[in-house]
């Protein structure tokens, strides 16, 4: 059942809102949807899971997506509009950018000259309205309709080749050129096209990052791509404030606010391909800068088999996240990959006997069959006390985006020595400094030691591309670093003319010689020695001696490994692991 953004949920969870519920809820019963006992039994789940009213109703079957958005209609006294039957208008549709409609939820339905009618299935989502005549540059009205058919319009009006797709571009074309055109509309339109051409761009070099940052009057775009930035195109003066504005709409931001940072986002297609960016804005000395955070929808969940784990390493963990309860952390520094993994472990686990529940910052995929909460700091809610409310939902799986404090680190090893399996990630160095870092913030030794049952310490590095690396015989001091990172017992075996291989560059790579990223990984078990370590709050340096001892490979090793086998360069393993 998809989730509904319904009037309820865009209020304020410490307002009064009872008299809003009780309204849909009467109006329901008034008009003979359902029963007052099919109402009071959905309040009554909505008190303990904080879900919208008409969300658990329609989840319930007790009325449809349809007949919700009448209620809201009526409630709003707003028109209800049927897009089977009445289908939005092609010449309407393209008053407002597609980006903008879909990461709005809003759909321009008919244009008479004057006011444009827009299609919104959250009639209390009076900014996106605010916006919409905003961007469209004439007064806008609403027309409720139900998630489903808004949806289905969007998708129909705005899949390539559609004529409204088509009019969006040729329109764009067709501005820049017409002599007609006020200069203020072709602007406008320039400042479209170029924010799509870089988007565009951005997706197809398979950036994770887009960087926009103004200097001296200009603008300078970076894109991060395989975790190394490079320049992508500068501007002249007369553009940045529309690309900032434009962006900062499209990611519902406010663009009238320039002193604070702000955080949105935005979906977007390229190519046919749904993605999501993140976007956050930082007041500089120069102007506003933009980040943009691209998450490919399509390439995002990873099977855990494509990682990269040897396969001694993915059958420990195997047994760690097959088991009932216990804490498994994903360790290493900003950017390893760490949510990669543990999004890789729950597309695994993700089974309909578990009930998987999340508190993430932000949410970055949606999965379906698991429920997933985004903290919002501004009202309190933090990991500590998201982790708290899941522990009142029956939850089998806890995971918990990231453990910050002492609180959290309380919380989530207690959840794991009540019966839950809990997954979270840490900052921290190594495997076994992690331990020590969870010890720093305050747990009781005892606490650790019985909670703890796995800890994946990893790094990405650049993998080299196949069709233009180049073999070469180290120099003797990169082989005696090679053997040096080697474990003892294969140290011996390199021979003197060992061959390795470096960056090249071609056509495939960009002619950088690196093409995609590939994972580092060291994964301890935490046995019965190594919970008697932590018992006596050894060093981690003892801790990792031990887990040595008992089958784990450490991060550089499993680097080596890496290098011998022409995965990736001894220079971009040096960059990545110190």
């Amino acid at each position: 059942m998809p989730q509904l953004k319904v009037a309820e949920a865009s209020i304020d969870p410490d307002s009064d809102d009872s008299s809003r519920r009780a309204r849909l809820g009467d109006w329901l019963v008034s008009h003979g949807f359902l029963t007052a006992s099919d109402v009071e039994s959905a309040l009554a789940e909505q008190r303990v899971t904080g879900d919208p009213l008409g969300g658990l109703l329609v989840a319930r079957g007790v009325i449809d997506e349809d007949e919700l958005s009448r209620a809201l209609a009526g409630i709003f006294d707003l028109p209800y509009r049927d897009l089977v039957d009445f289908p939005p208008d092609p010449k309407a549709i393209a008053r407002l950018p597609q980006n903008f409609c879909r990461r709005r939820g809003v759909l321009p339905v008919a244009f008479d000259g004057t006011v444009l009618l827009v299609a919104i299935s959250d009639p209390a989502d009076v900014l996106t309205l605010d916006d919409a005549q905003v961007v469209a540059g004439t007064q806008v009205d609403a027309v409720i309709t139900g998630p489903g058919q808004l949806r289905d319009a969007m998708d129909q009006a705005f899949t390539p080749g559609s004529a409204v797709f088509a009019g969006e571009r040729s329109k764009r074309a067709s501005a820049t050129s017409s002599a007609g055109v006020d200069d203020a509309s072709k602007n406008d339109v320039q400042v479209a096209g170029f924010v799509e051409n870089l988007l565009d761009r951005a997706v197809s070099e398979r950036a994770s990052d887009v960087h926009i940052e103004p200097n001296d009057g200009r603008l300078r775009f970076r894109l991060r791509v395989d975790g190394v930035m490079h320049d992508a195109v500068d501007l002249s003066p007369s553009v940045p404030t529309g690309v900032v504005n434009r962006i900062k709409i499209l990611a519902g931001l406010d663009i009238a606010e320039h002193r604070r940072p702000q955080d949105g986002r935005m979906s977007f297609q390229s190519n046919g391909r749904p993605i999501d960016a993140r976007i956050a804005t930082l007041p500089t000395s120069h102007g506003e800068a933009l980040t943009l955070r691209l998450l490919d929808r399509d390439h995002g969940l990873l099977n855990i088999d494509t990682l990269g784990f040897e396969p001694d390493a993915l059958h420990r963990l195997r047994l760690s996240y097959g088991r009932p309860w216990g804490l498994i952390l994903a360790v290493g520094p900003t950017g390893s990959g760490k949510s990669t993994t543990i999004y890789s472990i729950l597309s695994e686990i993700n089974e309909p006997s578990r009930n998987i529940v999340t508190v993430e910052d932000p949410v970055e995929y949606d999965i379906p069959g698991i429920k997933q909460t985004q903290v919002h700091t501004k009202i309190d809610y933090t990991f500590a006390a998201g982790l708290r409310s899941i522990l009142r939902a029956d939850p089998d799986v806890i995971v918990v985006g990231e453990i910050r404090d002492s609180e959290t680190a309380h919380t989530a090893a207690k959840a794991a020595l009540t019966g839950h399996l809990v997954l979270s990630t840490l900052h921290a160095n190594d495997a076994a400094t992690a331990i020590a870092r969870l010890l720093e913030m305050n747990l009781e030794p005892y606490l650790v030691a019985s909670s703890l049952t796995c800890v994946v310490a990893q790094r990405l590095v650049r993998r080299l591309c196949p069709h233009c690396r180049i073999a070469y015989k180290p120099s003797e001091d990169e082989r005696l670093a090679i053997v040096a990172m080697m474990p003892a017992a294969g140290a011996g075996q390199v021979p003197d003319d060992l061959t390795v291989f470096g960056p090249g560059g071609c056509r495939h790579c960009d002619n950088n010689g690196y093409r995609g990223r590939a994972a580092v990984y060291e994964v301890m078990v935490v046995t019965a020695r190594i919970r008697t370590l932590i018992l006596e709050q050894a060093s981690a340096a003892v801790i990792e001696e031990a887990a040595v001892a008992e089958g784990t490979q450490r991060l550089r090793e499993n680097g080596i490994d890496k290098v011998l086998s022409g995965t990736t360069s001894f220079a971009e393993l040096n960059r990545c692991i110190v």
